[in-house]
């Protein structure tokens, strides 16, 4: 989260005559400040009573350069919280928890899903044909033959990484790293960084892959 400042700064800042000024201040916050006392014990007091947590305003930037660090912290948080939910819990409709559904039911169910409802890759030769016929200008016909492109890798990777996971699922393929973050981001309902690719978006799974649809209806229309 720190940037410091540059040599020239450090120099002035902490050079020895400033050094030596009692309660200099180092920062626009007051427990900054060059410590009273000359003794070891007097320091090590000092040090007791600054911030647990640095505040940007001591490193000389805006308040708000800590907003990024807080969001990361908090997503690695609640990424670890997620992962260390139990694999297993009773049947809804088996109250004396004989049968369980486990992860690996979930993920198949939900993979399974998701395979039935992500769009198809586009027919590229069935659209070249189609702008052939229209008077579109060259450089939004590139746009879109790029967008195009872009959607029909995305399309490709869900669809191939899905089938391959099911199978891994199943014991009949290899479960590979790659499968095994897909694995946890649809148990979590979290994108997998493996299809983030295509466009940026904090979108849960559900909102994302519904955001998908409409994109590639736009897509159809104008193409």
């Amino acid at each position: 989260m720190c940037q410091y400042k540059d040599e020239e700064d450090q120099r002035r800042t902490f050079s020895p005559p400033i050094l030596l000024m009692i309660r200099y201040p180092l920062s626009e916050l007051k427990a900054y400040h060059v410590p009273t006392g000359n003794t070891l014990d007097s320091f090590k007091n000092f040090i007791k009573n600054l911030p647990m947590e640095d505040d940007p305003r001591a490193f000389g930037q805006h308040p708000n350069a800590a907003i990024a660090s807080q969001i990361s912290e908090t997503s690695d948080m609640l990424t670890t919280l997620l992962s260390l939910g139990g694999n297993s819990e009773p049947a809804p409709d088996d109250a004396s928890g004989g049968d369980v559904v486990t992860d690996d039911d979930k993920v198949l169910a939900i993979a399974r899903d998701l395979e039935r409802d992500a769009p198809r890759p586009f027919d590229i030769k069935l659209i070249n044909e189609s702008l052939r016929s229209r008077s579109d200008p060259d450089p939004i016909n590139t746009v879109l033959m790029q967008e195009i492109d872009r959607y029909n890798i995305l399309f490709e990777t869900v669809l191939r990484t899905l089938g391959a996971l099911q199978l891994g699922i199943q014991g009949l393929s290899v479960i590979t790293p790659e499968l095994e973050q897909i694995f946890a981001g649809l148990l979590n309902a979290q994108v997998p960084q493996a299809w983030a690719f295509a466009y940026p978006s904090l979108k849960p799974l559900a909102s994302w892959m519904r955001y998908v649809v409409p994109v590639v209806l736009c897509l159809l229309v104008h193409g």
